[in-house]
């Protein structure tokens, strides 16, 4: 069982990188620096096949955060009209662009956005995290009480829930985080412990497949929580487990597990993945601050050192 003390949405934390190889963990990547002209910190979030980011950038650790693209080595701001604030989280090889926005226009609920280049339409949703190529689009909306958010799929104006055990007792909540081609999704729901002087929840990622929707998480020892965040066509998922130490990434290919971290960082927070298995995310350490970066693998395979696992 898996135990955390108080639910965080543990993308928020702000975390660096050394640009080099990515070595003794299993799985080897070069790391690439996404770094917006002039800005304090840099988080990237999506990636796409052809190599696209999204992510988000500030000018200062007080300024304001404001989203961008990069596209054959051209940062642009990103910015949805009469906004507030909007942030780009994911992009699919059409370079349609999912995120979150809150309106200028006061009451001010947070909404999720869809832009095809064109145009821009409202996702009536808290969140949006990622699009396949069809146009399905995941992440979570707020749930009525006792429920904190619920996961949803949206494709062409229709909300569908997904990963929602409504006839569990002890169910609170879940979040969709990556969707890939195929239709499959992963996220992680959450649950009220069975002890009723509890101050915890208990987390678990899943990951859907068809109408069979199961638990996912790492056979890491020193794990509290897993969070499946990215999964490609072939299956590859990457994502981040909490610790009491904090937070750390992990690779889940051919049936193994694979820690991810980028040389000198202190933290590393891989978000995506794309099908060339190119990842995305972004990392914090010393006075490099928060930098966002693309991983790009350098062998097949994953080594020895791998922990392996099988997934029911």
């Amino acid at each position: 069982m898996k135990l955390v003390l108080k639910i965080i949405f543990l993308l928020t934390v702000l975390f660096i990188v050394s640009f080099s190889m990515s070595r003794g963990y299993g799985a080897e990547f070069s790391f690439r620096e996404i770094k917006f002209p002039g800005a304090a910190y840099t988080l990237a979030h999506g990636l796409n096949d052809d190599g696209d980011v999204v992510g988000i950038y500030a000018l200062g650790d007080f300024e304001p955060e404001k989203g961008f693209t990069l596209k054959a080595n051209v940062y642009k701001e990103f910015s949805m009209p009469d906004s507030r604030l909007s942030l780009p989280f994911g992009i699919n090889r059409k370079d349609w662009i999912v995120g979150t926005y809150l309106p200028d226009d006061c009451p001010c609920a947070q909404g999720a956005f869809i832009f095809d280049g064109k145009t821009w339409k409202h996702i009536d949703v808290v969140r949006a995290d990622a699009i396949n190529r069809q146009g399905q689009v995941v992440g979570y909306r707020e749930g009525d009480f006792p429920f904190n958010q619920l996961a949803y799929v949206w494709q062409k104006g229709k909300i569908t829930p997904v990963a929602n055990q409504f006839d569990n007792p002890r169910f609170l909540g879940s979040a969709a985080t990556g969707i890939n081609d195929k239709g499959q999704i992963v996220g992680y729901w959450f649950f009220e412990l069975d002890s009723p002087e509890a101050c915890c929840v208990e987390i678990h990622g899943f990951l859907k497949k068809g109408k069979v929707t199961k638990d996912f998480d790492t056979p890491f020892a020193e794990s509290t929580a897993s969070f499946p965040l990215g999964i490609n066509a072939a299956g590859a998922i990457v994502g981040i487990d909490s610790f009491d130490g904090g937070v750390f990434s992990w690779l889940y290919q051919g049936g193994q597990f694979s820690k991810i971290e980028v040389p000198g960082a202190a933290t590393t927070i891989v978000l995506g993945i794309n099908n060339k298995s190119q990842i995305v995310g972004y990392s914090y350490g010393g006075e490099a601050g928060f930098v966002g970066f693309v991983g790009t693998p350098q062998k097949a395979g994953l080594s020895a050192a791998s922990a392996q696992a099988e997934v029911n």
